[in-house]
């Protein structure tokens, strides 16, 4: 009796054993192709904002802590080039207050100052309602195109319900105003040099 105990333990402890390796190979498999899909995406988005750089712009990357938005982060930032000069800065950061939490954006401001743009990276705001900030679900976001910054007025950078200049989603505004924040703070930030 004690035999076969001991040989379904042993049994049991090898199933046991290949049964890990194959779960700690997918998930490492797994892992390398989310972190691939997600660098592509993020590429994909840096090219929508600054289509026209020529210096390897995740390779130029660099780091700088800040506190924005009542939190200190640390901003990842693309500067993008044509030959050795900087035509834009595209800076990776969070807003921290969307309705329904973290909202993760890169914004792109030129060298000449203007606010080219911003795209949203993650969120998990409410589908059919706040994910409209998302590209791929509404042109809500392409209202912050090419806006020059060197005039920068806060009293203009608000929803035009609160005597702004950008339109809020309907049943958004949470959502809306979060966005128009985040903008409007990176920018007050840059225009005081602490990203550069």
């Amino acid at each position: 009796m004690n035999h076969a105990i001991l040989k379904s333990s042993i049994l049991m402890l090898v199933f046991t054993a290949i049964s890990i390796f194959f779960v700690a190979g997918t998930n490492q498999n797994t892992i390398d192709k989310i972190q691939s899909n997600e660098k592509e995406y993020l590429l994909s988005q840096l090219n929508q904002l600054v289509p026209n750089y020529e210096n390897d712009i995740l390779g130029d990357a660099y780091t700088k802590n800040v506190n924005l938005y009542g939190v200190e982060q640390n901003l990842t930032i693309y500067p993008a080039k044509k030959g050795n000069k900087i035509n834009a800065f595209i800076i990776d950061h969070f807003y921290p207050k969307g309705y329904s939490g973290k909202i993760r954006l890169i914004s792109a401001i030129s060298s000449d100052k203007k606010f080219i743009g911003m795209r949203v990276i993650s969120h998990k705001e409410t589908p059919g309602l706040g994910d409209g900030i998302d590209v791929r679900k509404s042109n809500w976001i392409h209202q912050f195109n090419n806006l020059p910054i060197n005039q920068f007025d806060f009293n203009q950078w608000k929803l035009k319900e609160d005597g702004g200049q950008f339109d809020s989603m309907t049943g958004a505004t949470i959502t809306s105003e979060a966005l128009v924040n985040a903008s409007s703070e990176l920018i007050s930030l840059f225009e005081n040099n602490e990203i550069k």
